[in-house]
């Protein structure tokens, strides 16, 4: 593992030529600029081989701090996740998959590859999210999808906590509709954990993390 932090330390000019700066400790590359924290992570693991994961989170810092309060508000802890788009880059060509083993020194060369295939991708989300109108415009503009696919990867049930807040913040004037197509997508969600024969204490669990979630974001900004 200290071999790989340094081979990221040492080859990866692309990223820092783009103003992102090293940080160790985290095994990542970060540049602040405004409201947006740009990070991209390389999730590595070390057993009987290395493996590495390419990850760019792209976290605007108002739908945090505010989700952070509504959390607090209603007694939920869930964590970050919900605050950021995540882009996995699939950089294994056998499967497709955002993993990729390491076996052998000369196989970090196809990770410096993967970074770069990747930075298109980075500098169009630099470029077209400046605020949380561009997010909101990126989440909610017609053809509306619970999962757009313009939305890059992201864990659904969070894209729908982003998308929510965002059109709040941003005053659409459909926000109203949008509770509803929110709520009907994750009523969806459940009603399809019932037919797959998911047990009621799961579903239950799942709807704590995100149902509940979801509902308070609403109520917060009702009361408001």
């Amino acid at each position: 593992m200290p071999e790989f932090k340094a081979l990221l330390a040492t080859q990866m000019e692309c990223l820092t030529n783009l103003g992102f700066k090293y940080v160790k400790s985290r095994m990542s590359y970060e540049i602040v600029e405004d409201d947006r924290i740009f990070t991209i992570y390389f999730n590595a693991f070390s057993k009987y081989t290395v493996g590495v994961c390419l990850r760019t989170i792209i976290q605007f810092k108002s739908i945090h701090k505010l989700l952070k309060t509504i959390l607090k508000k209603y007694n939920l802890d869930v964590g970050d996740v919900f605050t950021c788009l995540d882009y996995r880059m699939p950089i294994n060509p056998k499967d497709g998959s955002e993993y990729i083993d390491l076996n052998y020194a000369e196989e970090f060369v196809k990770l410096v590859d993967a970074v770069k295939a990747m930075l298109p991708r980075i500098c169009e989300l630099k470029a077209n999210l400046h605020s949380v109108k561009d997010l909101d415009r990126l989440y909610n503009d017609p053809p509306f999808c619970a999962v757009p696919g313009r939305v890059i990867y992201n864990n659904y049930p969070c894209g729908c906590m982003i998308g929510l807040i965002a059109a709040k913040l941003a005053n659409n004037p459909n926000y109203d509709h949008l509770v509803q197509v929110y709520r009907d997508f994750f009523d969806s969600l459940v009603q399809k954990f019932k037919r797959d024969g998911d047990d009621e204490a799961t579903i239950r669990n799942w709807k704590a993390c995100n149902t509940d979630i979801l509902e308070a974001i609403i109520d917060y900004f009702a009361k408001k």
